[in-house]
């Protein structure tokens, strides 16, 4: 199979797929099923929001990013890499500092503001209002004291008919955050904060 029809395909299943919603109650049995969601232990799962005051986790199925007219696509029914937020700064710790994952601040303060973040169902949008001189490299998505990092790189959605059923959702989808988008120009890193984005121990 052609692989620009593979994409296609996968994005229109996934704009298709009903939205997997959690209640809190089963939120919090998931979290001590699987462990402490805080825990510093770096693993693979699927990307879930958790979004207050309804109080629902929504498993994603589907991420688009809008950048200067070119459409991004990124398959959110793949496990992503997870870390937790409440991890400590040791990026001054020599030897050490070298070798961990930089913290959420630690990143921001090198990053600029760049757009907005919508939801629509479990398709998650970015939409960049700011120009930016290079295609994001990999993508990070901020909620609830988790931070998520994609192991692929979006792929640039070419399929007119895809573009014009992303066009229609982006229509119905709501603001989760005007300015939570945030690029880091030097290493290529897109950041989404997504409200909660520290969730308290």
């Amino acid at each position: 199979m052609d692989r620009r029809n593979f994409v296609a395909g996968s994005l229109v299943t996934g704009l298709a797929t009903p939205a997997l919603v959690l209640p809190e109650s089963a939120w919090a049995k998931k979290k001590a099923e699987g462990g402490d969601s805080e825990s510093d232990v770096e693993s693979l799962q699927r990307v879930s929001l958790f979004l207050t005051p309804a109080g629902q986790t929504i498993f994603l199925t589907s991420l688009i990013i809008i950048i200067g007219g070119v459409m991004l696509y990124l398959d959110m029914q793949r496990r992503w890499q997870r870390f937790a937020t409440s991890r400590v700064d040791v990026s001054k710790v020599p030897l050490l500092g070298g070798l961990t994952r930089p913290t959420v601040e630690k990143r921001l303060a090198n990053m600029n503001s760049v757009g907005k973040i919508l939801l629509a169902q479990t398709t998650l949008f970015i939409v960049i209002n700011a120009l930016a001189s290079r295609k994001p490299k990999r993508v990070s998505i901020v909620n609830a004291g988790n931070d998520f990092t994609s192991t692929s790189n979006p792929r640039v959605v070419r399929n007119s008919q895809t573009k014009s059923n992303v066009d229609a959702l982006l229509k119905r989808a709501l603001v989760v955050s005007a300015t939570g988008a945030h690029f880091d120009e030097n290493t290529g890193e897109l950041l989404a904060l997504i409200p909660p984005e520290f969730r308290k121990r």
